[in-house]
Parts: C-alpha cells; sequence; structure tokens
C-alpha cells in the first residue's frame, strides 16, 4: 500500500475513537428530569397492607413518611444502583484496540511495514460470566430488600408516635373533662360559702386542683408539640404542619395463630429476604472462587500494512506478493499458577457463605424472642385495660358521685371529695394508658410479621 493510504486509514481510526458516544434516551430533555423529580413514588409493597388498614386521615401521614423520608428514598436508590450490576458483571469485557505506526519501517522480503492493526477480546471460562451476574443480582436482591427494612421501620415509628399523639389527645379530653367537674365543685363550695355552710378554704382547695389540672394539660401540650415535631421530620414536612386531633383503636381480642405467624413472619420479613438473598449472594461467589482455577482465553485479529519496495533492486524486480497486507490470528490463555493465591479466594469466599449461613439463624432467632415477647404481653395487658373499665372505672365513678352527694347535704369535706375526683381522674388516665400499651404492642406485633394482625392469615 502507499503512505497517503496509511494516513488515510489513520485518520479514519482516530475520527472514530473520538467520535462522541450516542446521547441517552431522554438526555438533555429538563422536563423529563423535572417530572421524573416531581412524580411521587408509590407506597413500597413491604408496607402496604399497614398503611391500608389505617384511617384515612392515618394513611395520608404514613403515605408521607414511606414515600418522602431522605433515609428511604437513598436506600431504594441504592437498590435501583445495584440493579444494574448484574447487566454489568455478566457482560464481555470490551474489546481492545490498538495501532502500531513504524517511524523507522521494518524491510520485510515484500516491503516495509508502515503500520499494524489488532484487536483483542477476553473470553473467559464457560460459567464465570453468568455466576458473577447471579451474584450481582442476589446483591441488588439484598439491597432491595434493605430498603424494604428501612420503610417498614420509619413506618413503625411514625405509627407509634401517631399512638402516643392519640394518647396524648386522649389525656387532654380527660383532664378537661376533670376540669369542667372541679369547676362545678368550685361552684359548689362558693355556694355554700355563700349560704353559711361550708368555708372559704374549700373553694380555695378546689383552685389548687384546677391549676394542677391546667398545669398538667400544658405538659401535656408540650409533649404533643414535641411528637408532632418528630413526626413531621418523619414525613419531610415543615415542623409546624398541624396533625389532627386522633383516636385511639379500641382495645380488642386478637385471635391469631402464633404458628401461622410465625410463618408469616418468615415469608414477610425484609430481614428475613435479606439474609437469604445474602445466603444465595455467597453461594454464588462461592462457584465463582472454584471457577478461578479454570483458565481465560484471549482472541485477536491483526492486520499489518505493506507497503511496496522501493529500492533498486525492489524496482527492478519485484519479489512476488510485492506489498502484500499481512493478516494474523492470535490467541492466548491465562494460566491459573498461583494455587495459593486461589485457594484463599475459595477459603474467604467459604468464610462468606458462613457469616451468611450465621445472619440468618440471628434473625430467626430475633424473630423468635419478639414473638415471645410481645405474645405474652399482649393479653396481660388487655386484662389490665379491661380491669379499668370493667371494674375500677364504675367503683370510682360511683365513689365520686356518692361523695358530692355527702359533701352536698354537709356530711363529707371538701377533701373527701377531691380524692374521690382524684381516684376517678387516675383511673381514667390508667385506662387510656393501657389502651395506648396495647396499641403499641399490636403495632410492634405487626412489625414484626410484616402484615396488619386482621389479615385472614393470621387468624385461628
Amino acid at each position: 500500500m502507499k503512505f497517503p493510504g496509511v494516513c488515510f486509514h489513520i485518520a479514519l481510526l482516530l475520527f472514530g475513537l473520538a467520535a462522541p458516544a450516542p446521547a441517552q434516551a431522554g438526555e438533555g430533555t429538563s422536563a423529563g428530569l423535572e417530572a421524573a423529580e416531581n412524580a411521587r413514588p408509590a407506597v413500597p409493597d413491604v408496607v402496604r397492607a399497614l398503611v391500608e388498614a389505617e384511617e384515612p386521615v392515618v394513611r395520608a401521614v404514613l403515605e408521607d413518611v414511606v414515600t418522602r423520608h431522605p433515609a428511604l428514598r437513598a436506600a431504594q436508590e441504592r437498590a435501583r444502583a445495584a440493579a444494574e450490576r448484574p447487566t454489568q458483571a455478566s457482560s464481555l469485557p470490551d474489546p481492545q484496540a490498538g495501532a502500531s505506526l513504524y517511524v523507522i519501517p521494518p524491510e520485510t522480503r515484500v516491503g516495509p511495514q508502515r503500520l499494524a492493526l489488532s484487536v483483542t477480546q477476553a473470553v473467559p471460562w464457560k460459567g464465570k460470566l453468568k455466576t458473577r451476574g447471579r451474584a450481582e443480582a442476589r446483591a441488588a436482591e439484598r439491597a432491595a430488600r434493605e430498603a424494604d427494612r428501612i420503610a417498614l421501620d420509619l413506618l413503625t415509628r411514625a405509627r407509634r408516635l401517631l399512638t402516643r399523639i392519640a394518647f396524648v389527645d386522649g389525656s387532654i379530653e380527660i383532664i378537661d373533662e376533670d376540669l369542667g367537674t372541679l369547676r362545678a365543685f368550685e361552684a359548689l363550695a362558693r355556694a355554700r360559702y355563700a349560704s353559711g355552710i361550708g368555708l372559704a378554704q374549700a373553694a380555695i382547695k378546689v383552685q389548687a386542683e384546677i391549676t394542677r389540672d391546667e398545669t398538667r394539660r400544658l405538659d401535656l401540650q408540650q409533649q404533643r408539640a414535641a411528637l408532632v415535631a418528630e413526626l413531621n421530620a418523619l414525613r419531610d414536612r415543615p415542623t409546624s404542619t398541624p396533625i389532627p386531633v386522633l383516636e385511639l383503636p379500641e382495645v380488642q381480642e386478637l385471635e391469631h395463630d402464633p404458628a401461622a405467624l410465625r410463618t408469616v413472619a418468615l415469608q414477610r420479613r425484609p430481614e428475613v429476604a435479606a439474609a437469604e438473598a445474602g445466603i444465595a449472594e455467597a453461594l454464588e461467589r462461592l462457584r465463582l472462587a472454584h471457577l478461578e482455577y479454570k483458565p481465560d482465553f484471549r482472541f485477536g485479529l491483526g492486520f499489518t500494512f505493506v507497503e511496496r519496495r522501493q529500492d533498486a533492486l525492489g524496482r527492478f524486480s519485484p519479489p512476488e506478493d510485492n506489498g502484500q497486507d499481512a493478516l494474523a490470528l492470535t490467541f492466548g490463555v491465562t494460566i491459573p499458577l498461583w494455587r495459593e493465591r486461589l485457594a484463599a479466594g475459595v477459603r474467604e469466599a467459604s468464610a462468606f457463605k458462613r457469616s451468611r449461613d450465621e445472619t440468618r439463624r440471628s434473625v430467626v432467632l430475633e424473630i423468635d424472642r419478639e414473638f415471645g415477647d410481645l405474645l405474652a404481653r399482649l393479653p396481660l395487658v388487655r386484662d389490665q385495660w379491661r380491669l379499668f373499665e370493667d371494674v375500677l372505672m364504675p367503683q370510682a365513678d360511683e365513689s365520686l358521685r356518692s361523695a358530692r352527694a355527702a359533701y352536698e347535704t354537709g356530711r363529707l369535706e371538701i377533701l373527701d371529695l377531691l380524692d374521690a375526683e382524684r381516684v376517678l381522674l387516675e383511673v381514667k388516665l390508667g385506662a387510656i394508658r393501657a389502651a395506648t400499651d396495647w396499641r403499641l404492642l399490636v403495632i410492634d406485633l405487626e412489625r414484626t410479621i410484616a402484615r396488619p394482625l386482621t389479615g385472614p392469615e393470621v387468624r385461628r
């Protein structure tokens, strides 16, 4: 070939290497990016049933938590990033191209060599690429389950906060009722004093109790403000965003099968799924470590441009195939020679597999511990609430009515009346506290099984 032809081929090669990569779909379209950023993410499947089981007001708050919290969105993006790795890991490495321009060309029988081009492709041993892809797929699944765990934890935190807010709201309502009772007592004490029957000290003592209730009410309002701020932080909303007054769900007897609960937990808990994905990943990495004993290959193609001979002998008596270009096929193989390095890789993968097995055992043990604790406490707290509602509440209410009647007829002093009123107040607060404890236990148990307790799969 002629040297100008060599320059032409080099120019084509450089142009091909320098050509810009094609734009990705949607690249440079700001409208598409803005739509992606403003789109509201869907409620994760792992918490969807728990969210939908709540009242509409509560459901809206919970949907904010499981779609807007930055920690959850970061975990979801990590899972999406991990989902792109299997394709990369299971693909052949990029071929390598090379060019050699001879400044001082070597002379051959058929002419001087001016330019050599080559392209090579590495090809791993059969099964290596698929094994790497499967390992990365299991790692991506583990990342997705980790995002589910974060969603479940955030939802549980939000539900517990909502329950505590409902407890505060119920306590404030009880305090307000008690304030109404005390103000009625104050009016009664003043009337008795005005009629010359009672003492002014009685009205003063009632006013002191009113002040105590007002102080307790202010404390509860401060607690509510702190809880609302914490909940709005989970929602990624301004801390001043109002939360409506909430009511505690009714305490009820739950019919469930402990064995069915444990089965549902093992099927639904993202920690279990993540541990099992980790075991599958470890198995693939162990297979890959054994495959490292197998060689890899390299195939190539080389082309050498040869110019016609320009020396006197070559011009006078050109050789056969004068200026004939050369084509070469190349083949290479890696030699897995350093066996101790390969054995260390197998031992590492084996230890990694054993650690994943122990991780799953640890998750199952923790689930069993949670069941043992929650299932034992739940009926006890319900019985405590029933004791307040069915026994103590009627007794305290009857005691207060009797004390008031006795005070109005002058058979009791104001302190006795206030004692009866205090007992009823504490019983009411104790009942709502027991109802709150019961609700918190239900939330924790639903966190353990990642399902509502009202579902048919967990009933007896």
